[in-house]
């Protein structure tokens, strides 16, 4: 029972932090998560001990946690700074332990030499889950972000192969650099090779399982949430590296479908589906994970230092005072690592050596900065041992853990609070919306695919997919108009709305209740539109093939009522041609801006009218044998059978054009490349780059349905 009010505090923990998060701008997420920790464990009386065994820690959350991270990694950007990321994942991992340890050393002659090594080998590690929160507050480069992220990844492995000797050397008193280094490149190579070898085999059995039938999106993500778990287990077990076969694991499982799905010259309704719910279902799991980390994070932070601000020593402010001189030293060697040595202070458009000024300065500042300490770190040092092996107990045991804890705090703090300062703001907004100027060249590079790839077989179907990406072209090129001014000029379409509705009403023109009805509808449309972020303020364009199924499916719906269906049609029809003919003025005004936003809301309403009256006329038409459905529709026919049902069979007009299933499935194809390249060249935020693959795996279901 214990467990269970454990497991629910931390859930409800995690939900408190994530809405305190909304009004704390300031302040990143885990630290409000920190937060709530501490008040967790000042204020509330746990039952049991809620410090997670080290090597458990590991497996329970690290593991998912970096698996889900080098998913969603880009791998280009990751190879192309491969120097970058290994330099600080390594090399300076070993510096670092090294310089710190002498320094504690020479501070505190009674920890050992190898016992202060342990200390700087625990302090190696970042923490990618604070780096990867920091992208959203600050912006980041996408080699900054790509190299930090691949250090983050990759320098779990080397701090916990360092901090083990070290402990080894502290505890029995002996060291051997030939064995240790030997030990480290097995661990380390050998994760690699189990890690790739393991990945192949999952993909290989999901490719088979889809083969034999089994297509449950439910049982392959399912699968995927266990892979993480069973490669680290797999790898403690052959004495390698399990972060290290996660890590590989996951980065083969994500280049894998890449190249052999996304881009090969089929798809299916399966394969979308898998898509979406896998994307889903890991963005949960990976936050649930993170804030419960994060929280527990607070609260053994608390249980560690809280003790010794309760003694008062004479030796607490020599004891702070250590904490900050050992963050100046990781730090400061980091700086100089990152200034001196490390190719981020190249610049970017040139690829030259940036000149040692202000520029360079603070991009190697920033990059120092963006590399705080975490759970890993105090994971770590929670595994130094009570006792030696002559059975004394281990010296200054207490002091090396609250010096890791106060480390963890500072590195976090300055994290949150003095990169700001230095780096510029990300700016959400924009990074929510796809830039009109790339969305323009994405679509030119789509035609320009087309075109390679048009015979004389497809030349028609080519040719109205063509069409109806110039058609977007057109529309992205209007698209400079701000957001601001699209939502000023959707509520004005929605009052006049409301206008036509009330008046409707009065003079008995619609029927009470489904002009209420619809009235109640603006008015909730007309709040949406205060909201900082909604559909309705999004400037991106309804895409002709989208909805094609779902619209079917409402013309079936609407065949099949009654007169009341046909009032209804009748009176959206009549609520949409306000908004155009409103519309159509404004489009016609002296203010450039408002012409231009009247001219992209103007297209979306004309194709919902357009729809509107597609429903009505296939109303009419359901009364015969064949009714036939606009091209918005999908080029499909409603049929009446004998025995009175409705089903869609293929229209014989002749616009279904061979091919252009095809055509339009290849245009899909060729803007999934456009996504991920424009990810990889870090002109979109993964989270755009998310949303927009997940936009087209929804076309390609309707497509194939």
């Amino acid at each position: 029972m214990e467990y269970l009010v454990i497991a629910l505090l931390y859930v409800g923990a995690v939900l408190v932090s994530s809405v305190l998060d909304q009004f704390l701008r300031g302040v990143s997420l885990p630290l409000v998560q920190m937060a709530v920790g501490v008040a967790i464990y000042f204020f509330a009386d746990l039952p049991i001990d809620v410090t997670i065994n080290s090597e458990l820690f590991l497996v329970m959350f690290i593991a998912p946690l970096l698996f889900d991270e080098s998913r969603n990694i880009s791998n280009r950007i990751l190879w192309d700074n491969r120097n970058t990321v290994l330099s600080l994942a390594i090399a300076l991992v070993v510096v670092s332990v090294l310089v710190v340890g002498f320094v504690l050393h020479w501070l505190v002659p009674s920890i050992s030499l190898a016992a202060a090594f342990a200390l700087g080998a625990a302090l190696g590690p970042t923490d990618a889950v604070a780096v990867a929160s920091l992208g959203k507050t600050v912006k980041l480069g996408s080699r900054q972000k790509a190299s930090l992220l691949g250090e983050a990844l990759l320098n779990d492995a080397s701090g916990i192969v360092s901090f083990q000797f070290a402990i080894a050397a502290a505890v029995t008193g002996s060291f051997s650099l030939a064995d240790a280094s030997w030990t480290f490149v097995v661990e380390f190579v050998g994760g690699i090779i189990l890690g790739l070898f393991l990945g192949a085999i999952a993909f290989f059995i999901m490719q088979r399982m889809r083969r034999a039938g089994v297509e449950s999106a439910t049982v392959h993500v399912c699968f995927e949430l266990f892979l993480p778990f069973f490669v680290y287990l797999v790898a403690t077990r052959f004495h390698v590296s399990g972060i290290l076969a996660v890590v590989a694991a996951g980065l083969l499982i994500s280049y894998i479908p890449q190249r052999m799905t996304v881009r090969s010259r089929s798809f299916s309704t399966f394969s979308t589906r898998l898509n979406i719910a896998s994307e889903s279902v890991w963005h949960l799991f990976s936050f649930v994970l993170n804030g419960v980390i994060f929280v527990n994070l607070g609260i053994v932070l608390s249980s560690t230092l809280a003790p010794a601000l309760q003694e008062n020593s004479a030796d607490l402010f020599w004891i702070f005072s250590l904490v900050l001189i050992l963050t100046a030293v990781i730090v400061g060697v980091r700086f100089l690592w990152i200034i001196w040595g490390d190719p981020l202070s190249d610049n970017p458009e040139t690829g030259k050596r940036m000149k040692l000024g202000g520029p360079a300065i603070r991009n190697a500042l920033v990059t120092t900065l963006c590399g705080p300490k975490g759970a890993v770190s105090l994971s770590i040092a929670s595994t130094i041992p009570f006792t030696v092996a002559s059975g004394a107990v281990f010296p200054q045991r207490d002091l090396l853990l609250f010096l890791v804890c106060g480390v963890i705090v500072v590195t976090l703090l300055l994290a949150n609070f003095v990169v700001p300062l230095i780096a510029p703001k990300s700016e959400t907004d924009d990074d929510d919306e796809l830039d009109p100027e790339y969305e323009i060249e994405m679509i030119q590079n789509v035609i320009s695919g087309l075109k390679r790839r048009q015979t004389v077989e497809n030349k028609q179907a080519t040719g109205r997919v063509m069409r109806m990406y110039h058609r977007r072209l057109t529309a992205a090129r209007r698209r400079s108009v701000s957001g601001r001014q699209l939502r000023f000029l959707r509520q004005e379409v929605l009052l006049h709305q409301r206008d036509f509705i009330k008046e409707a009403i009065a003079h008995d023109e619609v029927d009470k209740r489904l002009g209420t009805t619809y009235l109640k509808r603006v008015d909730r449309m007309l709040k949406l539109l205060t909201r900082k972020k909604t559909l309705l303020t999004s400037n991106r364009q309804t895409r002709p093939l989208a909805g094609s199924t779902s619209t079917m499916r409402k013309i079936q719906d609407q065949v099949t009522s009654t007169n009341e269906t046909r009032k209804k049609l009748e009176f959206k029809i009549d609520v949409e041609r306000v908004a155009v003919d409103y519309l159509e003025l404004a489009s016609h005004e002296p203010d450039d801006a408002r012409v231009q936003a009247a001219l992209a809301l103007l297209g979306e309403h004309k194709a919902l009218l357009s729809a509107l009256r597609a429903q009505l006329r296939a109303l009419d038409n359901a009364q015969g044998i064949i009714a036939s459905v606009p091209e918005t529709a999908g080029q499909h026919s409603i049929v009446r059978t004998d025995t009175g049902s409705l089903h869609l069979e293929p229209t014989t007009d002749p616009d279904d054009l061979p091919g252009l299933a095809d055509v339009q499935a290849e245009g899909l194809r060729l803007e999934l490349d456009e996504i991920q390249e424009m990810y990889e060249s870090g002109k979109i935020s993964q989270s755009l780059a998310r949303e927009m693959r997940e936009e087209i795996y929804l076309l390609q279901m309707g497509l194939s349905d």
